[in-house]
Parts: C-alpha cells; sequence; structure tokens
C-alpha cells in the first residue's frame, strides 16, 4: 500500500511544463498532414493508444514541433459547458507518429 503521508505536496507546474494547444481542425494546403488528439478522444478514453481512430488534419512545422505528443503526457480537457467535464485527463501510454493535441486541451510534460 502507498504511504501517502510521505509523498511532497508540489504544484503541477513545478513538475511538469503546461503546453495549452490552440490547434483547430482545419485541413490547409502547404502543411503537413497529422493526426490530431481531439476533445472527445480524451472525455473518452482513459488511456490514449495508437488503436483510436484519430482525425486527420494539418499543422504548421512550430505547430507539429509545440504539439506533438510523447509518451508519458498527460492531457487535460480545459474549458466544457459544465465544471464537471473541466480537467478529465487522458494518458499518452505510447509514442504515435504524427499525433498532435487538438483545440481545447492542455498538455502536462513531466519536466526532465
Amino acid at each position: 500500500m502507498l504511504d501517502i503521508k510521505k509523498w511532497s505536496l508540489v504544484n503541477l507546474a513545478e513538475v511538469t511544463d503546461i503546453i495549452v494547444s490552440n490547434v483547430d481542425k482545419k485541413t490547409i494546403i502547404n502543411e503537413k498532414s497529422v493526426k490530431l488528439c481531439n476533445y472527445m478522444d480524451v472525455f473518452k478514453n482513459r488511456y490514449i493508444t495508437n488503436s483510436l481512430n484519430f482525425m486527420k488534419a494539418t499543422a504548421s512545422e512550430h505547430e507539429i514541433h509545440t504539439y506533438a505528443l510523447r509518451k508519458g503526457d498527460v492531457i487535460f480537457t480545459k474549458d466544457s459547458e459544465t465544471a464537471k467535464d473541466i480537467a478529465v485527463c487522458s494518458f499518452i501510454e505510447e509514442d504515435i507518429k504524427d499525433l498532435i493535441c487538438g483545440y481545447h486541451l492542455v498538455i502536462a510534460r513531466p519536466k526532465s
């Protein structure tokens, strides 16, 4: 059994980098094709794996570099129509080629 009395209490921002995504669902000519992890992917799945059917979209090189999801990331819903649907989270269980974080989501990436 875990002894949580020995755990340190820290702010999430102390142990993770917080990255707020603004990548939309649009497809734009001359941008690279990507898989988009959207709000409902997070809302309906505690674990994000390659077995999910991700939406196809495009993104700029900057968006790909900034919002590419990595194994070990945790993604949260950042807003919703109801308060209980805010901060629903999913764990990125594996590296998934060309998967980026979509709009209305926040990445919490463990600091190295």
